[in-house]
């Protein structure tokens, strides 16, 4: 209870709520669309204010500990416990094609922040969606003490297209994100 209390405490100036029906949801110009099943309830967007630009790679380079590219092997579970966090996590078992900062396992566990809940409400934050099973991505992550690996905003995963050769077809992008490791911009919080 006491760190429900504390993350309530330190999340409450800076991040709001906003709870939508399926019905409202639009899409805006950052081309980021929400693929909403007729089965969903609800759709939640959390939005907060970042230490760094979530839309700068240089920066979101600074802040990860490992960047990599992987395929998204299978769902694992959402974790909704809400006394041990504040919204859910969604786990997934990812394959680790080629690591580009850091060094990762074959094979890693990723936890992403958002999922839905016992009651069938989906939690997003601000322009994120849930990874899918099968899709390759480049995933700009930080490693957890319990060695997942941790995304919390949309601009921590870009969909790759998929192709037999799959780093061939998506080089350009490769290159732009090894670039902006050469290139990054430390944002890690000191304590």
């Amino acid at each position: 209870m006491k760190k429900l209390f504390i993350a309530l405490l330190l999340l409450a100036p800076f991040i709001f709520a906003i709870t939508t029906s399926k019905d409202d949801i639009v899409e805006d110009n950052t081309n980021i669309n929400f693929v909403v099943s007729d089965s969903e309830k609800h759709v939640t967007y959390v939005f907060g204010d970042f230490i760094y630009d979530i839309n700068s790679l240089e920066e979101l380079s600074g802040f990860s500990s490992n960047i990599f590219i992987g395929k998204v092997s299978r769902y694992m579970y959402t974790d909704t416990n809400m006394d041990e966090k504040v919204l859910p996590y969604t786990y997934y078992e990812v394959e680790v094609v080629r690591d580009l900062k850091g060094k990762t396992n074959k094979e890693i566990i990723l936890s992403n922040f958002g999922g839905y809940d016992e009651n069938g409400t989906l939690y997003l934050f601000q322009g994120n969606s849930l990874p899918v099973v099968g899709e390759f991505y480049i995933f700009i992550t930080t490693e957890l003490n319990d060695g997942t690996y941790y995304l919390e905003v949309s601009t921590q995963k870009i969909l790759l297209e998929n192709d037999d050769d799959l780093l061939k077809i998506n080089k350009d992008l490769i290159r732009e994100i090894e670039d902006a490791i050469i290139n990054e911009i430390d944002t890690k919080y000191k304590k």
